[in-house]
């Protein structure tokens, strides 16, 4: 009987206190030892040209959206908890003075309970969901940062569209 795997291979993950990266590790296999899941990380050191990688059991990791919500708390109503990838931060240094927000990527970590219906009362869904690639303004809604990891939490009506996993979109630069 397989039990369920608390990690994917693709996830971006935190080492409980911190060691190695605090900055976030990617998992990129998995393996069971003596019946305990095993996760293989792979992540970037400063000033080190080479990938890292190392294998952790599963309880020393924690998940980012996980250390996320921990650290800010689930998000609340329609909002949504995104993580912005370090190339998109490097590419917002770039933006020249622009009159017109600036769309960007980040993978969605955390989402509240939806928002409420205008007849019911009741809350319905919001269409994203933890793990969507989505399309957002540079200039919408309040960035946070968690051990060097950037994040920006905003309204799910700011995010313009999700990206389905086969399309690769560059943003063009505006000047």
């Amino acid at each position: 009987m397989e039990k369920n795997k608390k990690f994917q291979i693709g996830q971006l993950v935190l080492l409980k206190g911190g060691a190695y990266n605090p900055n976030g590790m990617q998992i990129v296999e998995e393996r069971e030892l003596e019946g305990y899941p095993q996760y293989c990380c792979q992540w970037h050191e400063e000033g080190v040209e080479q990938v890292q990688l190392a294998w952790f059991d599963e309880a020393d990791l924690i998940s980012v959206s996980e250390q996320a919500i921990l650290t800010f708390g689930k998000p609340l109503g329609d909002k949504v908890l995104i993580y912005i990838p370090k190339k998109e931060r490097e590419g917002m240094l770039e933006i020249v003075e622009s009159s017109k927000p600036l769309p960007i990527t980040g993978v969605v970590m955390a989402t509240g309970k939806g928002h409420r219906g205008i007849l019911t009362n009741e809350y319905v869904p919001l269409e994203v969901k933890y793990g969507d690639v989505v399309f957002f303004s540079k200039y919408g809604g309040n960035e946070l940062e968690l051990n060097g990891l950037q994040f920006v939490v905003l309204q799910e009506d700011q995010i313009y569209m999700i990206i389905p996993e086969n399309v690769n979109i560059k943003t063009p630069r505006r000047g």
